[in-house]
């Protein structure tokens, strides 16, 4: 017969993981730049860039499964950048798009544009450049982040453009901010009572004694 141990004291029985209660959920990881010199930010957008590709087509895959008709060509640079300024894409300034802005994102970011080119320099025109709604929205939402200094900025309809060089945050101009005071509150004068004159302080006759309180004259 086996006689039980008696625990210990001083130790304390450790707590179950909660994650062993949901095993769907995954376990927190450590995410390290395999760079020196990178940090845990850098690490998990290269962590996330390594399944982009698989993550887009999954979207693109799923867009076409449950909206079939809504698919839609767009042929020539003037439809694209048109449909990219209509669903909220700007430059990292806030700017409007061009060509040139949205060939930097083909060559950095692989965004789904199929390019076009003459077949005779100097003969015929060039064929125009083709996407497709779905594939522009797969590439937008695969993406790890937006703004910044190599990502779309996305902004919302009726956003004011501030002037070069001016941030939104740090604007004085604080009327179209939601959280911003009311003008009849924020617009009060103060009122500064005016200081009171400086009294001058006469001096004792020669030989009186000492006064309790020091004689002013106002």
């Amino acid at each position: 017969m086996t006689t039980r141990r008696p625990a210990r004291r001083g130790l304390v029985a450790r707590a179950r993981s909660p994650l062993a209660t949901f095993p769907f959920v995954e376990a927190r990881r450590v995410v390290r730049s395999g760079l020196p010199g990178k940090g845990v930010w850098e690490a998990r957008e290269e962590e996330w860039d390594k399944l982009r590709p698989a993550r887009q087509r999954l979207i693109l895959r799923r867009l076409r499964e449950a909206f079939q008709e809504g698919e839609r060509s767009l042929v020539g640079w003037p439809a694209i950048i048109a449909w990219l300024h209509e669903h909220g894409f700007r430059n990292r300034e806030g700017g409007a798009l061009n060509e040139r802005t949205v060939r930097g994102w083909m060559k950095r970011l692989g965004c789904p544009i199929l390019r076009g080119v003459r077949a005779f320099p100097g003969r015929t025109r060039s064929s125009p450049a083709w996407t497709s709604t779905y594939l522009l929205l797969a590439w937008a939402t695969s993406l790890y982040r937006s703004g910044g200094f190599d990502k779309p900025r996305v902004e919302g309809p009726g956003v004011p453009k501030l002037p070069r060089g001016k941030s939104r945050y740090s604007s004085q101009d604080t009327s179209g901010s939601p959280l911003s005071p009311d003008k009849d509150t924020c617009a009060r004068e103060r009122l500064f009572e005016p200081a009171p004159a400086r009294r001058r302080f006469i001096p004792p006759e020669h030989g009186a004694p000492p006064p309790i309180r020091r004689t002013v004259v106002r």
